[in-house]
């Protein structure tokens, strides 16, 4: 495995971390806001937001998972095997 594999696939994990930090956090406060009955422009935004963040971690999720395959792969490959319809063979 390549030392820049390994830096991307670990720079990929913590965008993706901060990401799901961020979908938790506006997931709570929007519940705060919906516990507290505060105005339906107010929760209509904070759940705009919610729905923003939510797409960006998916788009980060995908990257950290395309960074692991490629980690997983060079190390199937260096152990002489390859992925072949979901299974390993050599």
């Amino acid at each position: 495995m390549t030392e820049v594999t390994k830096e991307a696939l670990n720079e990929a994990k913590k965008k993706r971390r901060c990401a799901k930090s961020s979908v938790t956090r506006a997931g709570n406060g929007l519940d705060y806001l919906l516990k507290n009955e505060r105005p339906i422009p107010e929760v209509e935004e904070s759940l705009a937001n919610l729905e923003d963040l939510y797409k960006k971690l998916v788009e980060k999720h995908d990257e950290y998972f395309s960074w692991w395959m490629a980690m997983k792969n060079l190390q199937l490959r260096k152990n002489g095997l390859k992925i072949v319809n979901r299974g390993l063979c050599r």
